[in-house]
């Protein structure tokens, strides 16, 4: 690794954390500097004005740090008009391995940082609540999404179009996400949140949901028989949206994500896991509370709901036995099981259904940006010195 901007990154210290999180800074250099404005002298009488061209390239080459550059290049006229976006977006490009990932990384936290707040939003509580765990806070957050028509100016050419984005992933990354990855951050983590119970409790939870008790009325010889069962008919084609593959599927995520296995040989990313994982026990909580309630006013509305999703196995089971070996001929065999009239599971089903997957997609969501980004390509980016070859090939 080479020492210029591209790859190296100073170290942002606490002291200056709270002043380096704001991703809004200078994004808009069309209005920056107002011909009109009331500090155009004052600007014109900077003393940076006689400091020649040559001298003002060479010391914009060596700020390695995003904020310290946009201070230095909208310090005057002069040196704004000397150190172009196209300086900008040469100096701070990203190195090419880690580029496609990085790029794809910041992305997506910009977008759900800029989208709505609510219980659908589950990354953008999970970012927002990993960064206040670790006293980070942005100055600005992020109301709308950088990415949609609404956040951008009408008439912006794709160049300029492209020049916001750049800005907005720069001022995350050297802001709010350069000071968590920091080694030499200081954490005020709460000792006395114990996340591991909170995640053993909820686990225990999922895993009853994921694994019922067979319906009442049939004989298994064994319990393995009844969960091969359960597990053939998640592989039917079709099953993939009941409630139970959804229990499943969020069983699985809710323990990968905690988890979010550490990436080899980088140090400081075990103080990274705590801090994720208090973060995310409290905001997966929080979600799954929501289903909790959800599942509770279906079961009210329509009691009984919950065992005849358990009965749909044994009765799709069932007709996929007679489908295979019997074809039409016994039809009436299947009306006489009570496939006639398919089990009434309640008008809020659908809704049950539709959170569940939601949260599933979430759940995966928040995994990925934890063991891919903040765990991995963040590192890279950050100490590339430090970190392994191996380790980098595990973010592809």
């Amino acid at each position: 690794m080479d020492s210029s901007p591209i790859s190296h990154n100073p170290t942002t210290t606490e002291s200056d954390a709270a002043t380096n999180t704001q991703p809004e800074a200078h994004e808009d250099d069309t209005t920056h500097f107002d011909k009109s404005g009331p500090d155009r002298g004052q600007i014109q009488l900077s003393p940076l004005n006689k400091v020649p061209r040559e001298i003002v390239l060479l010391i914009a080459d060596q700020l390695a740090d995003w904020t310290d550059y946009q201070a230095f290049r909208h310090s005057c006229r002069k040196i704004f008009d000397t150190v172009g976006r196209n300086h900008a977006l040469r100096c701070f490009e990203f190195e090419e391995k880690i580029k496609k990932v990085l790029i794809e990384f910041l992305d997506i936290c910009l977008c759900y940082l800029g989208g709505p707040e609510g219980e659908w939003n589950i990354p953008r509580s999970y970012i927002h609540r990993l960064l206040s765990t670790a006293g980070i806070r942005l100055h600005q957050p992020l109301t709308r999404c950088p990415f949609l028509g609404h956040f951008l100016k009408p008439g912006l050419t794709p160049e300029e179009t492209e020049w916001y984005r750049f800005c907005r992933r720069q001022n995350l990354l050297f802001g709010a996400l350069s000071t968590l990855v920091d080694k030499e951050r200081v954490f005020d983590i709460d000792e006395n949140y114990d996340h591991s119970s909170i995640f053993s409790l909820w686990h225990e939870k999922l895993f009853k949901l994921a694994h019922p008790d067979p319906p009442s009325g049939t004989t298994f010889e064994n319990t393995w028989e009844w969960q091969i069962l359960l597990e053939d008919n998640r592989s039917r084609e079709g099953k993939s949206t009941t409630f139970l593959n959804n229990a499943l599927g969020l069983k699985v995520l809710f323990e990968k994500a905690y988890q979010s296995p550490t990436l080899p040989g980088i140090e400081q990313v075990d103080r990274l896991l705590k801090l994720h994982r208090i973060a995310f026990i409290q905001c997966s909580v929080a979600s799954l509370e929501g289903l909790r309630d959800l599942m509770e006013e279906n079961e009210s509305e329509s009691p009984g709901w919950f065992e005849k999703c358990v009965q749909s196995v044994v009765d799709a089971d069932l007709q996929a036995i007679i489908d295979r070996d019997h074809h039409d001929d016994l039809s009436g065999a299947v009306r006489s099981t009570g496939d006639k009239n398919e089990p009434i599971l309640g008008e809020l089903y659908d809704e049950v259904v539709l959170y569940g997957t939601g949260i599933f997609m979430y759940f995966n969501m928040i995994n990925r940006l934890i063991s891919k980004g903040i765990c991995g390509v963040l590192q890279a980016w950050k100490y590339p010195e430090e970190f392994p070859e191996q380790a980098l090939k595990m973010l592809e």
